[in-house]
């Protein structure tokens, strides 16, 4: 099945996912649903455990569900993962680079694994490094760049077969401000110039903000989706003071944080 205009980049629905480890299962996905529409960005927040890796991996086609039906770019993901693999990039939270390799060969070494025609990979590696702001440093170990070149070498060896559909997996974690900065620029050509898809994971709120849309997940499941203001209007005018004496912060921020503090 190919994709329609009107059609969502990707769509999830009821999903369940399950992991066994130490003799206790782990349900990393419950019953989760998400529909991320075409040429925007859609945020998945959520803290850290609550599934967003998971349901990443499953839409990329590395997993399969338990339960459920995914469909990226129109084809369904379970039914024929290497169709979705092939119009999907994915960027995982730590990306393969390869360390002793340069900058020029991790982007010709990916251009291969996607199939990229040679005669095309002058043209992409140079938008791709001027992009990134990595053409002057093509001949550099990735293993010497800083954690936020890699990152950005990491996202433009993402890019180099043009995916339609792009999921990012906290691509801005641990990455200083001006290199978080600097990645979002990027996301916004893409979705402003290619009409690029995207699904970007992200534990921050500030990062939210700047989505056209966001699915907010927890515990596997997720608890609403619209635009990112719908989730702050509520709390709008509303100030909680908490006075915890005798209390560490720390602790009490611990007990504030426990799902029993939720109907407090």
């Amino acid at each position: 099945m190919s994709a329609d205009a009107a059609d969502p980049a990707l769509r999830l629905e009821g999903v369940h996912k399950a992991f066994s480890a130490d003799g206790r299962t782990v349900r990393a996905l419950d019953g989760a649903g998400l529909r991320a529409e075409p040429g925007v960005i859609t945020g998945l927040v959520g803290p850290d455990g609550a599934g967003k890796t998971t349901l990443m991996r499953l839409a990329a086609g590395l997993l399969q569900p338990d339960a459920g039906r995914i469909e990226a770019l129109g084809i369904d993901v379970l039914a024929d993962p290497l169709a979705v693999q092939a119009g999907v990039g994915y960027m995982p939270q730590r990306f393969g680079l390869y360390e002793e390799l340069s900058v020029q060969e991790n982007l010709d070494l990916y251009a291969d694994l996607q199939g990229v025609p040679r005669a095309e990979r002058a043209e992409r590696h140079a938008e791709l490094t001027r992009m990134t702001g990595l053409a002057p440093f093509t001949r550099r170990l990735a293993g010497r760049l800083s954690g936020g070149m890699k990152q950005k070498l990491g996202l433009a060896c993402t890019l180099i077969g043009y995916p339609r559909l792009l999921l990012l997996d906290e691509p801005t974690a641990g990455v200083d401000p001006v290199s978080r900065r600097e990645l979002w620029a990027i996301v916004d050509r893409l979705v402003r110039e290619r009409g690029t898809s995207v699904l970007l994971a992200t534990a921050y709120l500030d990062e939210a903000e700047r989505c056209h849309r966001v699915s907010v997940l927890h515990r596997g499941r997720v608890l609403g989706d619209g635009a990112p203001g719908t989730f702050t209007e509520a709390l709008a005018g509303r100030v909680y003071t908490v006075a915890a004496e005798g209390a560490a912060r720390r602790c009490s921020r611990s007990r504030l944080a426990a799902p029993s503090a939720a109907t407090v």
